[in-house]
């Protein structure tokens, strides 16, 4: 059986910070789930709303995570 890693990218900027750190939590997350043996990750594209707010292009943050 295969686990995918799927970030739901909520943005809310009273709690989550500014979007730079936003981007590094996400970051440690798609790590930690590497480390932990999921075969996958999944990114949805949004734009600046509080549902899937602060992925505007997921193929940058998948060529980070790369």
């Amino acid at each position: 059986m295969k686990f995918g890693y799927y970030i739901l990218n909520t943005y809310v900027p009273e709690l989550d910070g500014a979007s730079p750190q936003l981007y590094s939590r996400w970051l440690e997350q798609i790590d930690a789930a590497e480390d932990l043996g999921f075969d996958s990750l999944w990114v949805t594209e949004h734009h600046f709303r509080p549902f899937g707010g602060m992925m505007p292009s997921p193929q940058l943050l998948l060529a980070a995570a790369a």
